[in-house]
């Protein structure tokens, strides 16, 4: 699989004795979709903030599609490559109208005029809010603003897409919709990376990476993880699912299998 984002020995601090990431070294491959889970304060935000370069290693390096995000004349590539959902989608607004808020990222990155009108259609539809494109951001519902802000994002066609605990303010509903359009967006190629504190959104991914002091404590597979990794000790809670299969006394049965179970527990 072509690689799509490495980390190499990645360091970073706030203040140099509380060290965020330590020796940091991992791979994504184009169209993966990744979970990155750990307790607060493993490092997952500043991870994110790396990958789109609103952060700069203190050693190591990151290379985004071949890209170093870390060199101000490649800074504007990366973010055209690299799109960044935050937790709270207020943060993200800054204009009037929900097509404002995505013409402001599109001339960012230069788009030309005539282009931008099938951008942001597309863009809607994508997230679901053509009836919307008029409306102002403060006056849509969390799962709305949240949309909002996902379609400024994919109107720059980015090729990985980070979202930073996106679904963490929304309800069941809003966050099943979150959901439904990660796998959407997986399904079209996108290369996706979700950092989230749900345990039951891990397993929509492929793969899963925990964070512990900075550093990677599980790599692989989200059925493996769940079996495998101590969720106690890292202050995780295991998914309805996950409990249920413990109960029937099934650790034994196939990683395959044992994810297939979770999910049908927890249908998102």
């Amino acid at each position: 699989m072509p690689e799509m984002l490495r980390f190499e020995r990645v360091f970073f601090h706030y203040r140099k004795d509380r060290p965020v990431l330590r020796d940091l070294s991992f791979t994504i491959g184009r169209g993966e979709f990744v979970s990155i889970v750990g307790g607060n304060g493993s490092g997952k935000s500043t991870l994110a903030r790396l990958i789109d370069g609103l952060l700069q290693p203190r050693g190591g390096s990151v290379c985004m599609n071949g890209l170093d995000p870390a060199d101000p004349a490649q800074v504007r590539q990366v973010r055209e490559t690299a799109g960044l959902v935050f937790q709270n989608p207020d943060d993200q607004f800054i204009t009037t109208t929900v097509t404002d808020e995505i013409v402001f990222g599109l001339e960012n990155i230069r788009v030309p005029r005539s282009e931008m009108g099938g951008r942001i259609d597309e863009a809607l539809r994508l997230v679901r809010l053509e009836g919307y494109a008029d409306s102002a951001p403060h006056e849509l519902s969390g799962g709305q603003k949240q949309r909002a802000a996902i379609a400024a994002v994919l109107a720059m066609r980015p090729k990985l897409v980070v979202f930073d605990e996106a679904t963490s303010m929304l309800d069941p509903r809003g966050r099943a919709d979150m959901m439904e359009l990660m796998r959407e967006l997986s399904r079209r190629g996108m290369t996706i990376v979700q950092i989230t504190h749900h345990m039951e959104e891990v397993m929509e991914s492929g793969r899963v990476l925990l964070l512990d002091q900075g550093r990677i404590a599980f790599d692989g597979d989200p059925g493996l993880f769940f079996q495998k990794a101590d969720l106690e000790r890292y202050a995780l809670d295991k998914p309805f699912g996950a409990r249920v299969h413990d109960k029937l006394g099934l650790r034994g049965a196939p990683a395959a299998d044992w994810k297939k179970s979770v999910k049908a527990q927890w249908p998102i």
